[in-house]
């Protein structure tokens, strides 16, 4: 099928409630210019990811606003509020069905997964004010309605709100099938953080391990297994002074991870993965604000 385009736009740092939702949509052929559905206005509307919340079997787009509607700095009290948009039908007539899934302060990002206890469900995992949270591990039902169970996985960085708790999540697994957590903490934070699994497939979490403290507004996020070794490597970046994308590297006879700076040319906003050339190794792309570039790093292995 043809792939439909989910945008976020329309955001401004300090009047909450701006945002705007759109999905854009191809035409019949590939020189036709493509459609912009408007779906929403969501005040400062900030990550969107898709998956199936629910297990239908069909795409769900999981919307994450940065602030509530009434926040205003220095603290930006007031929870913002990640919300499922479920299309009915044909996604051109713009109906979509509102699904509530959490309301938290600062929420910066958020990931879908696929876990074995969600059984084909995508669980929400958000970075924000209180940490990093679980939505989805467990679904009760009410008829035709539905609420997903929520969960606190880790407090993140201490501190006085708004630099508190994680700013960028990702979920790593290690070669003896131990998960962890991969954040950025605080909000824009200098920390680059592993949250070990204590036990395989509890998705319980123990102490804080800071890999990295010299980040300047945090920004970027990633984990893959670049080298094949079964054990995920951490890629991190950041915007601020001395900005640059870095490689964490998990030596399992020590028990500790290694960095290696990739590259100081880029004032990394996010980092993203894939194999993008088809040679079987997950490829890393970053994204550079204000160096405005866009950069694939290609693993190479002996």
């Amino acid at each position: 099928g043809k792939a439909e385009i989910a945008i976020a736009y329309d955001f401004e740092m300090n009047e909450p409630t701006r945002g705007k939702l759109a999905l854009a949509m191809q035409g019949s052929g590939s020189d036709e210019l493509w459609k912009l559905v408007p779906i929403a206005d969501v005040g400062s509307i900030h990550r969107l990811r898709w998956g199936d919340i629910d297990g239908d079997t069909k795409l769900d787009l999981v919307v994450a606003p940065i602030f509530g509607r009434g926040a205003k700095p220095p603290r930006y009290d007031e929870k913002a509020r990640i919300v499922a948009f479920q299309p009915q039908g044909d996604p051109q007539n713009a109906i979509w069905r509102r699904q509530p899934l959490l309301k938290h302060p600062v929420i910066h990002a958020i990931e879908l997964r696929s876990l074995p206890a969600t059984q084909g469900r995508s669980a929400v995992l958000t970075a924000d004010n209180e940490g990093v949270t679980i939505v989805g591990e467990g679904v009760i039902t009410n008829g035709a309605s539905f609420t997903l169970t929520a969960r606190s996985l880790v407090p993140g960085a201490p501190g006085e709100a708004p630099k508190r708790g994680c700013s960028e999540i990702h979920l790593g697994r290690l070669n003896d099938g131990r998960h962890f957590l991969a954040t950025i903490e605080p909000w824009h934070g200098s920390d680059v953080v592993v949250w070990p699994e204590s036990e395989n497939g509890s998705l319980k979490f123990g102490s804080r391990t800071v890999l990295d403290s010299t980040l300047a507004d945090g920004h970027a996020l990633w984990v893959a297994d670049v080298d094949g070794d079964g054990d995920d490597e951490l890629f991190a970046g950041h915007r601020g002074t001395d900005h640059r994308a870095s490689m964490y590297d998990f030596n399992r006879s020590s028990g500790k991870w290694t960095r290696t700076v990739l590259d100081t040319k880029i004032a990394a906003q996010d980092l993203r993965g894939g194999d993008l050339d088809g040679d079987g190794t997950p490829d890393v792309v970053a994204i550079g604000g204000s160096t405005h570039n866009v950069i694939w790093y290609r693993p190479r292995r002996p």
